[in-house]
C-alpha cells in the first residue's frame, strides 16, 4: 500500500468526533462545538473540503475582512500590534488552514524582530508567506529570501565581492532547501559569492547593488557559470533534495515523528517534483491520507503554544478575546510570534512540553476560564456556553460535554474521575475549576 494511500472511513477507522477534532486541532486552530457536530454530520469529504478551500463560516464575524483591514492599519500606523493581528486571524479567519501554513513557513523561514528591529519588515514577510503558503515553492522561496527582514537577519549587507559573508548562503542550503549532507563548504562559499550585492534600500525594499556583486564564474553543486542569486535559486529549486526537504517540513507539521518514514518522504517528494513544487497539492495529499487519520496520529502531537491558546479560546467561543493577551500567554509558554529563538525556528513535538511551558499553559487556562482575557470582563465563558448548548446541571453531563469539546475522545478513567469529583463539588465555580483542570491536563496539550 502507498504510504500516501487515501483515508476511507470504515468500521475500524470511522469518521467520528475524534477524527473531526483531530482535523481541526492539527490542521487548523481548534473548533467550536457547532463546528465539531457539523463535521460529524456532514462527513469526511465535505468537512475536509471546507478546510482546504478556506471557506469556514461558523464563528467567523460578518465583517471579518473589514476588521482585519482596520487592525492592519492600526498596526502599520504604530509599527506594533502585529502579533495581536495574527492571533486575530488564527482565531477568526475563514481560512484557518492558510494561517496554519503561514505559521509553519514562518518557522521554516525563521527571522526575529530581536535582530531585525522593524515590525513593518516582519509584517511584510508575514504577508508574503501568507500569499504564497499554498502556492508553488518556486515562488515562495525567492519571495522569502529576498525579504528585507531575511536579508537583515542573515547579514546580507555584509556580503561583499571582496569579503563574502556566508550566513545567508549557508541557511539557504541547510535550512530552506537542501538540508544537511547535500552540499559542501565549497558550495557555501560559491553561493555566498553569487548572493553578493543583495541589499535593503533606503525605503526598506530589496535592491540588487551590482557594484558589490561578484560576476566571476562559480561552481555550485557541480554546475558552472557566472551565477547571480536568482541563478543559484534555480539550481537549488531543481535539486531533488529540496523536494524532500519540503516534504519533511509538511509531514512534521501534520504527522507525529514516528509516522514520517523514508518511504513517506520519498513518495511526497516525488509528487512535489511532478507538480512543480505545488505546496497546496502536497498539503491536500497529506490531509486526505490514511496516515493522517490513523489511530497512531490522533491526539499524539503536542500543540505549539500559539495553536494551543488559540484553539482553547475558539473552543470556548471567546471570540472577543484580547488577542494581545493570547500573544502574551503563548510567549510565556515558549512561542513568541515574530521572535523564534534561532535560525532553526522553534522546537517541535515533545520539546514543547517542559515544566515552564506547562506552568504557562495552566495560567492561560485559568485566565481564559475566569474571563480575564476579554475587554468586557464578566464571569467567563463557561456558564454562557453551557446555556447555549443546552448542557444540564449534572456533574457527569458537564464533564462529558467538555471532554468531547476539548479532547474529542475518551480520557483515562483516572482523569475523568477527578473531573467529575471537581465538577460535583459544593462550590459556585466548581464547573469552571473542572474546565481549568481539563485544559491543564497532559491530554489537553495534544492535538
Amino acid at each position: 500500500m502507498s504510504p500516501l494511500a487515501p483515508y476511507v472511513p470504515n468500521a475500524k477507522e470511522p469518521w467520528n468526533l475524534a477524527r473531526v477534532h483531530h482535523l481541526h486541532w492539527r490542521a487548523s486552530f481548534g473548533a467550536t462545538w457547532a463546528e465539531l457536530k457539523a463535521g460529524v454530520e456532514r462527513g469526511h469529504e465535505a468537512t475536509l473540503q471546507t478546510l482546504l478551500s478556506g471557506t469556514r463560516e461558523v464563528g467567523v464575524p460578518e465583517r471579518a475582512n473589514e476588521m482585519i483591514e482596520t487592525l492592519q492599519h492600526a498596526a502599520a500606523t504604530r509599527n506594533s500590534r502585529w502579533q495581536a493581528l495574527w492571533f486575530w486571524r488564527m482565531l477568526l479567519s475563514a481560512d484557518p488552514l492558510g494561517e496554519r501554513l503561514t505559521l509553519a513557513w514562518h518557522d521554516h523561514f525563521a527571522t526575529s524582530f530581536q535582530k531585525v528591529q522593524s515590525m513593518a519588515m516582519m509584517a511584510a514577510q508575514n504577508a508574503t508567506i501568507r500569499a504564497h503558503a499554498r502556492g508553488s515553492f518556486r515562488d515562495l522561496l525567492p519571495a522569502c529570501v529576498k525579504q528585507p527582514a531575511m536579508l537583515l537577519w542573515l547579514d546580507a549587507s555584509s556580503n561583499y565581492r571582496e569579503h563574502p559573508n556566508e550566513n545567508l548562503a549557508r541557511e539557504l542550503m541547510e535550512l530552506f532547501t537542501l538540508g544537511e549532507g547535500h552540499y559542501t563548504e565549497h558550495d557555501v562559499r560559491e553561493v555566498a559569492r553569487a548572493l553578493t550585492g543583495w541589499r535593503v534600500d533606503h525605503e526598506d525594499r530589496f535592491w540588487f547593488y551590482g557594484e558589490h556583486h561578484d560576476q566571476g564564474e562559480k561552481t555550485v553543486l557541480g554546475h558552472k557559470g557566472a551565477f547571480d542569486g536568482d541563478g543559484v535559486l534555480a539550481i537549488l529549486l531543481d535539486h531533488p533534495a529540496t523536494a524532500r526537504r519540503i516534504a519533511w517540513r509538511l509531514c512534521n507539521t501534520f504527522l507525529v515523528e514516528s509516522l514520517v518514514t523514508a518511504d513517506l518522504l520519498d513518495a511526497l517528494a516525488r509528487e512535489l517534483v511532478e507538480s512543480n513544487l505545488e505546496l497546496g497539492r502536497a498539503v491536500e495529499r497529506i490531509l486526505r491520507s490514511r496516515v493522517f487519520f490513523c489511530d497512531a496520529n490522533l491526539h499524539a502531537l503536542p500543540a505549539p503554544p500559539a495553536v494551543h491558546v488559540t484553539a482553547l479560546a475558539r473552543a470556548l467561543e471567546c471570540f472577543d478575546a484580547r488577542t494581545s493577551l493570547l500573544d502574551v500567554f503563548a510567549a510565556e509558554a515558549g512561542q513568541h510570534l515574530f521572535n523564534p529563538p534561532s535560525v532553526f525556528g522553534w522546537p517541535h513535538g515533545k520539546q514543547w512540553i517542559t515544566t515552564g511551558s506547562l506552568v504557562g499553559r495552566t495560567k492561560f487556562a485559568r485566565a481564559l476560564v475566569e474571563g480575564k482575557l476579554t475587554a468586557t470582563g464578566g464571569d467567563g465563558p463557561i456558564a454562557p456556553l453551557l446555556r447555549k448548548h443546552g448542557v444540564g446541571t449534572g456533574a457527569a453531563e458537564r464533564v462529558e460535554f467538555f471532554i468531547n469539546l476539548l479532547l474529542g475522545r475518551k480520557p483515562e478513567a483516572s482523569l475523568k474521575a477527578v473531573l467529575v469529583a471537581t465538577a460535583a463539588a459544593d462550590h459556585p465555580r466548581a464547573c469552571e475549576e473542572m474546565v481549568v483542570q481539563l485544559c491543564s491536563s497532559p491530554a489537553s496539550q495534544l492535538a
